[in-house]
């Protein structure tokens, strides 16, 4: 019996360690810019298949999220946004699924779309910013932030938005944020209270370091592991409202 127990253990740790063999992503490329969500995957994981989502495919996306069986799922929208029903039904997969999940869309502070999945995510709410300016990293031991220095972002010239996010009393755990030390309401890329899952009004692929930035994110929501008090309880009581 101790034989067989040490042995789902060291099953159960093998399989863990695997790499994700399929990923569906949701995403924009424009004018040069929105490739290094897919460049990041490709030189973490070579062998993992990408189902990609491009542009005004909102509809394909839900019908792929709702019928394939992936490891992990990736929405940067950062030039086209979905319609009600799309947000509905990501709120619907998501309570049926523990699957990691990165969300950013630039419709994220409307109530009537990007918000609806936003809140799911733990968001209280979230205001619209325009423009390029600095943001800045909020935990310099969080793995997401490890050895990226610059997070400039540009515009690809259709006026570039992003997205404050107010995090309220609970997770997601911001990371980073808009300004230079932790601010309420202020909030850029969040870990979800599930652990593993990623929000965030900064939109990775439009940065200067972005592959790496990506490489990071998408490292974490893999293997990292769950959030504790002493990583977001302090958090936690600085921005309960």
């Amino acid at each position: 019996m101790k034989f067989a127990v040490l042995s789902l253990v060291v099953l159960v740790g093998f399989a863990m360690a695997q790499d994700p063999t399929e990923i569906l992503i949701k995403y924009d490329i424009y004018n040069g810019y929105g490739e290094a969500l897919t460049d990041a995957i490709a030189s973490l994981w070579p062998s993992c298949n990408m189902t990609g989502c491009l542009g005004q495919t909102w509809p394909q996306f839900i019908t792929a999220l709702d019928t394939g069986a992936w490891d992990m799922v990736i929405i940067e929208a950062h030039n086209y946004r979905g319609d009600t029903s799309n947000y509905n039904a990501l709120v619907t997969w998501y309570q049926a699924n523990e699957i990691p999940v990165f969300f950013a869309d630039w419709s994220m502070s409307n109530p009537s779309y990007g918000l609806i999945f936003a809140q799911e995510l733990g968001a209280v709410s979230v205001a619209n910013g325009g423009g390029v300016v600095p943001h800045y990293t909020w935990d310099a031991g969080h793995p997401i932030t490890d050895g990226i220095s610059d997070w400039t972002f540009n515009d690809p010239s259709y006026g570039t938005t992003y997205n404050m996010i107010n995090v309220g009393s609970r997770a997601p755990y911001p990371v980073t944020g808009w300004t230079a030390s932790s601010s309420p309401g202020m909030a850029g890329i969040c870990v979800c209270d599930d652990g593993f899952s990623v929000l965030s009004g900064y939109f990775p692929s439009l940065a200067n370091d972005g592959q790496n930035i990506w490489e990071n994110i998408l490292d974490f929501m893999w293997n990292g592991v769950g959030l504790t008090p002493s990583t977001w309880g302090h958090i936690k009581a600085e921005f309960a409202q």
